[in-house]
């Protein structure tokens, strides 16, 4: 590869995902891999998924940074319906286009949680879910898994129960940028917009997250019949589902996401 420094899992995530040379030939895209790796050590990201969406094709995108192997139980993608896939990331058409992700509430740690969305596009309009899951409809009580936008492009961030838990921002937002949902503790749940907190609860979440199903990316996967609903439109240059940070550290990841896509040009 060309001469950079790198960790061995990202050495070992562009020898699963390079196509070609689409990736370690591209001195652009191994120091976007680079700054990705170093965001998530900063951020003590250590469980669940990172996906970068470099190399502008299904394969390349499929993959975990994390761990980089080519099995549902290392968490690598598998895309349905219509995604359009770019040096861009991935578009999902906002009415069959889905990932999933094969991460069920087992794999992550109860009230120690973050979901997050980088968006490069700006289309207004709809009830829409970057990714998660729960109840559909809701039921009282229910847990959810998922960051969301309404018609009004306000934003939530639910990391529990859906009244009691759920940070919504009564402000609007535009649906580009980082999106990051983030729970570290059982009475703090906090919604980031490009490193800024823009909504958040204290309230307690004494439930357990929804089971039965697997967390989707660019729909919310319906726990009740395991199907995929409230499909996102904008498009994805990164995404990532695990652990939980500090605030410090959340807001840190945040802006070092941006600084990874700046490089790339696709912030």
């Amino acid at each position: 590869m060309i001469g950079l420094t790198f960790s061995k899992r990202v050495s070992d995530f562009v020898d699963a995902a390079d196509v070609g040379g689409n990736i370690k030939n591209s001195k652009a895209n191994l120091n976007y891999l680079r700054l990705i790796d170093i965001a998530c050590v900063k951020s003590g990201i250590t469980i669940g998924a990172v996906y970068p969406f470099i190399g502008g094709t299904a394969f390349s995108h499929q993959f975990n940074l994390l761990d980089p192997r080519d099995l549902d139980s290392a968490f690598r993608l598998a895309f349905f319906g219509g995604l359009t896939h770019s040096a861009l990331g991935v578009k999902p058409n906002g009415t069959t286009g889905y990932a999933e992700t094969y991460i069920s509430s087992s794999n992550l740690i109860l009230n120690n949680t973050h979901l997050s969305y980088y968006s490069n596009e700006n289309i207004t309009g709809g009830t829409r879910i970057l990714l998660g899951l729960g109840t559909q409809p809701y039921v009282a009580g229910t847990t959810f898994l998922l960051l969301r936008t309404n018609f009004n492009n306000n934003f939530n961030s639910i990391i529990g129960t859906e009244n009691a838990n759920a940070a919504f921002s009564s402000s609007t937002y535009t649906r580009q940028g980082m999106f990051l949902g983030n729970r570290n503790a059982i009475n703090s749940n906090k919604l980031y917009h490009n490193a800024n907190i823009i909504a958040q609860s204290n309230s307690d979440n004494t439930y357990s997250y929804p089971v039965s199903n697997t967390i989707y990316l660019f729909a919310g996967g319906n726990t009740a019949n395991k199907t995929a609903g409230s499909f996102e439109i904008n498009r994805c240059a990164f995404a990532s589902v695990g652990n939980g940070m500090s605030d410090y550290n959340a807001k840190i990841f945040s802006h070092d996401i941006f600084i990874a896509q700046r490089s790339i040009g696709r912030a």
